[in-house]
């Protein structure tokens, strides 16, 4: 039949574009993560991208600030958490991200958590 489905959606971007821009912009987690869907099967030995303090800082206090909400946060987070395509800077930031992606919509993250964790990474730094 002309114009079935003949198998898996081939990804309309390359992996690691989709990846950083997952890294970088927390509010289109869950956008992103349907798109890097197609790359599923795909295992990798090495991260495309590497998550930083300053991803961390940047999710955090968007939440703070009100530009987006603290559910896109958590979102985020558990988006990155457990993905072979992004690594961790240090433990500081893994420890960070299973924090924040820990939070559960019985009890969610709060301004005030946002910025002991933004404590946090800042002494981290010391």
């Amino acid at each position: 039949m002309a114009g079935a489905d003949s198998g898996p959606r081939r990804p309309a971007r390359p992996r690691a574009v989709v990846v950083t821009e997952l890294v970088r912009d927390p509010s289109r987690a869950r956008a992103l993560e349907d798109e890097l869907d197609a790359y599923a099967r795909e295992r990798l030995e090495t991260p495309l991208v590497m998550l930083t303090r300053d991803d961390i800082r940047y999710a955090l206090k968007s939440g703070v600030a009100g530009r987006i909400h603290f559910r896109d946060v958590h979102e985020w987070a558990r988006v990155v958490e457990f993905r072979d395509d992004i690594g961790f800077e240090d433990v500081v930031v893994a420890d960070s991200v299973r924090e924040i992606a820990g939070h559960e919509s019985a009890l969610p993250m709060d301004a005030f958590e946002a910025n002991l964790i933004l404590e946090r990474l800042s002494k981290a730094e010391d």
